[in-house]
């Protein structure tokens, strides 16, 4: 983000701050605790790592409801994403009616609302200022003094599953924890459940060639020079922008296995299941390999909040940084490297001697 278009977001904040009342600070949860209401950041790999919090909730007061605010685009996967969430009851589509949340949420009665944004949001400080709700709790920031009754106090480097586990502690949680994100019992599209029903027992490789963003995007050529010196038994993911680059490789190179095209993310993460070692640029496919134990070798930019902060969860990994701030900067031997160190110390670990 530019430095002035930091700035216009301060100046818009600090507008919430000085025409909203200020909360005062409390040091603990009290009474009883019957309906959360979660605002959701909007991209799927933010999604997945939610549901360690959702999990924790849960956990440590069985029963209680849990909503969940959606702040993703409206047609984002991220809304079925939670729909299919048996631990959520109710999904707001905030961006396909703004207005209709607003009056909806604050009839609701709410104990506690949580803001996941560990910096600030307009957006989201607004409508954590609008919506009623006897506690309302987010994350430390120097910007969000003022909005909320209590704050998980963390380094802003730290893990996002570590900060989510961190806001139990508000409510005097015995296990608070930190519990591995998941995937939602979703629909597997057929054509996915047939060809994971004949995979052989064997060590598939993953390579993933999209993100979310050009700049944490891998050149074809590199994943081709990288196919040519493991020959290891591999599939592909790709969003539908790379699927011909897919396809193109599932031809060229033997031990490509070819896979049938991934619909949602329950038809990834179900292929995911059977791969033995992911690699993949920093997008949320690595979450999803954290959410069913696949290890993985990130690429990454430069740029360390992205390595901290969303980093693979709860698995094996070995991150290959970028001098730059693309990934295309990678050259293919440490990523080679990688992976033959990783699967090395993956054979270590499965062998029983």
């Amino acid at each position: 983000m530019r430095k002035s278009e930091r700035k216009a977001k301060q100046i818009l904040i600090n507008g919430v701050r000085l025409f909203s009342p200020r909360v005062a600070p409390v040091e603990q949860f009290s009474g009883d605790l019957d309906r959360v209401l979660i605002y959701a950041q909007e991209k799927m790999g933010d999604a997945i790592l939610l549901t360690s919090l959702l999990a924790l909730i849960q956990h440590n007061a069985p029963g209680v409801v849990i909503d969940v605010a959606s702040m993703s685009p409206v047609k984002s996967p991220v809304f079925s994403f939670f729909e299919h969430d048996s631990l959520v009851r109710h999904v707001y589509h905030v961006k396909e009616n703004y207005f209709q949340f607003i009056r909806q949420a604050r009839q609701q009665r709410y104990d506690v609302i949580i803001n996941t944004k560990d910096h600030p949001s307009f957006n989201f400080l607004l409508l954590t200022t609008l919506i009623p709700a006897r506690y309302k709790v987010g994350i430390a920031h120097e910007s969000h003094h003022g909005f909320f009754h209590w704050m998980a106090d963390f380094d802003f480097h730290a893990h996002m599953v570590n900060k989510y586990s961190a806001i139990l502690d508000f409510f005097g949680a015995e296990n608070s924890q930190p519990m591995r994100p998941y995937i939602p019992d979703g629909t597997v599209s057929s054509q996915i459940q047939l060809w994971t029903q004949h995979m052989d027992e064997l060590f598939l490789l993953g390579i993933n060639l999209s993100a979310g963003h050009h700049r944490r995007e891998w050149p074809l050529e590199a994943w081709r020079k990288m196919l040519s010196r493991i020959q290891d038994p591999t599939i592909i993911f790709s969003m539908p922008g790379r699927k011909h680059d897919k396809i193109q490789l599932e031809k060229e190179f033997d031990h490509v296995i070819s896979t049938p095209a991934t619909k949602s993310i329950f038809d990834v993460a179900a292929l995911m299941k059977h791969v033995g070692l992911l690699v993949t640029p920093d997008t949320s496919l690595i979450h999803v390999a954290s959410c069913v134990e696949t290890p993985v070798v990130g690429l990454y930019t430069s740029e360390t909040v992205h390595q901290k902060r969303f980093s693979p969860y709860g698995i094996p990994f070995k991150s290959v940084v970028s001098l730059t701030r693309n990934i295309a900067d990678i050259p293919v031997q440490p990523v080679v490297q990688a992976v033959r160190k990783m699967k090395s110390a993956l054979d270590v670990r499965r062998s029983p001697f």
